[in-house]
């Protein structure tokens, strides 16, 4: 996951941008991802029903106020 840094900033193209992915419901962060601002959401799925989704959602700066 070295490469998850530049995967990040090769994706965002200015401080505003966020890149969003889907994760395995076992994820755990890494120590490496603390180098990034970075959320873990965890929702539902539409279909099915009962499913269970979680997102990493990458940005460049902070997420003090988002939401």
């Amino acid at each position: 996951m070295a490469s998850l840094r530049g995967l990040a900033r090769r994706l965002l193209m200015h401080n505003g941008s966020i890149a969003v992915f889907t994760l395995p419901n076992n994820f755990v962060p890494f120590h490496r991802l603390e180098r990034l601002a970075y959320r873990i959401v965890d929702g539902k799925t539409a279909y099915p029903r009962d499913g269970q989704l979680k997102l990493l959602i990458l940005g460049k700066r902070c997420f003090h106020d988002w939401r």
